[in-house]
């Protein structure tokens, strides 16, 4: 269900939230890792070096390779080179900052395809604005403003499609 309304509107909630829950199937993430606190408000953390980064993934940490292992600079122009996606993290609770974990492209499944769900979220953070060190969780509201995803209302959503689907 969740993948049907994510197809009415790409710029959507609703798409935002099913990419992120598809990629993070792979690795595993934590709230904190794609939500906000807040809708408007960037949620930073100081690093042990004084370095203030965003608390969750920004659009410079989904990096893609090719065959090789070679980096692709330019991933929403070269979509059909890239093999891997990676997730690097800022922060992480065991404080092994910096890890990058990869998944490959799932040819049979295109929808569930972490290479695919990457490339929309990486599309609609930079179509609705997005720089490099900006949340790559946004969506536009019906009412036309860009919003962060908040853990609560990502928890209201798949309580909601529980219902629905149970």
């Amino acid at each position: 269900k969740m993948y049907e309304w994510a197809q009415e509107d790409p710029l959507s909630f609703r798409a935002c939230t099913f990419e992120i829950t598809g990629l993070g199937r792979y690795g595993g993430f934590r709230c904190q890792e794609f939500a906000m606190d807040d809708h408007h408000t960037i949620k930073t953390y100081l690093m042990p070096n004084g370095v203030e980064v965003t608390r969750a993934f920004c659009v410079r940490n989904i990096k893609f390779r090719g065959r090789g292992r070679s980096t692709i600079v330019y991933p929403l122009t070269n979509r059909d080179m890239i093999e891997e996606v990676g997730t690097e993290y800022d922060v992480q609770k065991n404080r092994c900052n910096g890890q990058t974990p990869w998944f490959h492209c799932e040819r049979r499944h295109p929808q569930y395809c972490p290479v695919q769900l990457a490339l929309k979220l990486v599309w609609r953070a930079r179509t609705l604005g997005q720089k490099e060190d900006d949340p790559l969780c946004v969506y536009r509201h019906t009412n036309g403003e860009n919003r962060y995803l908040t853990g609560t209302d990502v928890t209201k959503y798949y309580r909601f499609v529980y219902k629905l689907v149970m």
